[in-house]
């Protein structure tokens, strides 16, 4: 939570946050460097790089244009996975997937140097968010709250309830994914998560820009 802390206030950024991850396959008439500088041009605070498709050599030039953009925008910059690529080109930070290892991403911190470098994860459950917790995580990912909106449903909603008792045990951020939209965002930021994580609303910011 200190790391998470310290990073959005010296950027000026206050709660509730707008997570924004990407899916660049929505824009195939823009390469990545152009996709990326759209989600700079959103609304989001932190911004989320999800190309799991990409080689090392595509990608950790973009990390680097990424990383200088966040300084220039003040915004957050995480890079999902790539833990080492995101520690070298100087990215805010790492998002592990449900099966990332914490414990693997402290270690790669510790032995870089970077101490102000965020760890965070995915989980699906309270049970699965007090385990990354405990392990180190610096914030997390919980849901889907609701149906997914920009993807088939793969797993059953864990619901409001289940959120605002994750928020009520644990001290790191939680950001809240699955299904958010202007409907339902202020029910669920009443659980007093961090923000809201999306793909759907980044997506229709970037459309509405390019019309």
């Amino acid at each position: 939570m200190r790391i998470f802390a310290t990073i959005s206030e010296r950027r000026n950024l206050t709660a509730p946050f707008w997570y924004g991850i990407s899916a660049r396959s929505f824009f195939p008439g823009l390469d990545p460097f152009q996709y990326l500088e759209a989600l700079f041009r959103t609304n989001a605070q932190i911004i989320q790089w999800r190309e799991k498709d990409l080689p090392a050599e595509v990608l950790r030039p973009l990390v680097r244009f990424g990383s200088e953009r966040a300084v220039e925008t003040g915004k957050i910059f995480l890079i999902n996975s790539a833990t080492w690529a995101a520690l070298l080109e100087s990215a805010d930070g790492v998002h592990l997937t449900s099966t990332g290892s914490v414990t693997e991403a402290v270690r790669a911190r510790r032995q870089s140097g970077r101490g102000e470098f965020l760890i965070g994860k995915s989980v699906h459950s309270v049970d699965e968010a007090i385990g990354a917790a405990a392990e180190g995580a610096d914030y997390l990912l919980l849901g889907p709250v609701f149906d997914p909106l920009s993807k088939e449903r793969q797993m059953a909603p864990i619901g409001v309830d289940a959120l605002r008792s994750a928020v009520q045990q644990l001290q790191v951020p939680i950001f809240a994914l699955g299904g958010i939209d202007r409907t339902n965002a202020e029910l669920v930021l009443e659980t007093g998560v961090a923000g809201v994580a999306g793909i759907s609303w980044v997506k229709e910011e970037i459309e509405a820009r390019m019309r």
